[in-house]
């Protein structure tokens, strides 16, 4: 039976520094696996690569049976992701963040984040049309 994961030679630079490398994985169905590591050493982004929100330098990884650089909708609807923190995808709409932040937990309150997000938009005078990447770059609203 194919590994439900499996990363070769997988290894990922950012500028000159190697975070991961030559990682070679092998998580078989139904196991339970835990990457243990100090700060830095390569989980989030190992991770990240696993799931194809990153691509690898070099190497390769599966995930799923399928090449992760290649993942489905129907994929990634099976793998369950939550970042440490709180991530913006820059094509993403003011208003899609907390919609977007929302479907990964159940017991969201809806009513409680539109208010705050609501002050939130308010106070600090965005529009919930804007990118995420007009606001963090500082860019003007587009059109």
């Amino acid at each position: 039976m194919k590994p439900l994961i499996r990363a070769e030679r997988l290894t990922r630079y950012f500028g000159s520094h190697a975070v991961v490398r030559d990682l070679d994985l092998d998580v078989p169905h139904g196991k339970v696996t835990a990457l243990l590591g100090l700060n830095g050493a390569g989980k989030t982004t190992t991770i990240r690569m696993l799931v194809g929100l990153l691509w690898p330098t070099r190497g390769r990884c599966w995930t799923l049976g399928r090449d992760s650089r290649d993942l489905r909708a129907e994929d990634l609807s099976r793998i369950g992701y939550m970042v440490e923190g709180h991530y913006l995808y820059s094509w993403m709409r003011v208003g899609e963040v907390q919609r977007f932040a929302a479907e990964g937990h159940p017991r969201w309150d809806s009513l409680l984040t539109q208010l705050a997000i609501a002050a939130a938009i308010a106070l600090l005078s965005v529009s919930p049309a804007r990118h995420a990447f007009e606001i963090l770059s500082n860019q003007p609203p587009a059109g």
